[in-house]
């Protein structure tokens, strides 16, 4: 038959279970921080991502009918007047007005 345990010996022993559940939380608790910390990173990755992606889309739309517009005003002037006409209204960056052949007004550059 067992001996029966001590007091002290009880005591001993649960205070030994109380650390290793301490330890045990420990890991636990910094195994998920670290789950938690990769899952943010791959989160803001694959955000960053879809961001690029949806710029790529953008610019190749941009493109696309840009190409189609210059394409109807080399074929047709009364269009090509009207894009012009538009276009000198709303330029106003002395580089973008430059690339259109508009003329530059020097006087509210800074």
């Amino acid at each position: 038959m067992p001996r029966k345990k001590t007091v002290a010996e009880l005591k001993a022993q649960l205070e030994d279970l109380d650390r290793k559940a301490r330890q045990k939380k420990a890991a636990i608790e910094k195994k998920a921080t670290e789950q938690k910390r990769a899952l943010k990173d791959k989160l803001k990755r694959e955000a960053s991502a879809e961001k690029r992606a949806d710029r790529k889309r953008d610019t190749r739309r941009k493109i696309l009918v840009g190409a189609l517009i210059l394409d109807r005003m080399n074929n047709n002037t009364d269009y090509h007047r009207r894009i012009m006409a538009e276009l000198d209204q709303k330029l106003t960056r002395p580089g973008d007005r430059a690339l259109f052949g508009l003329p530059v007004d020097d006087t509210n550059e800074k």
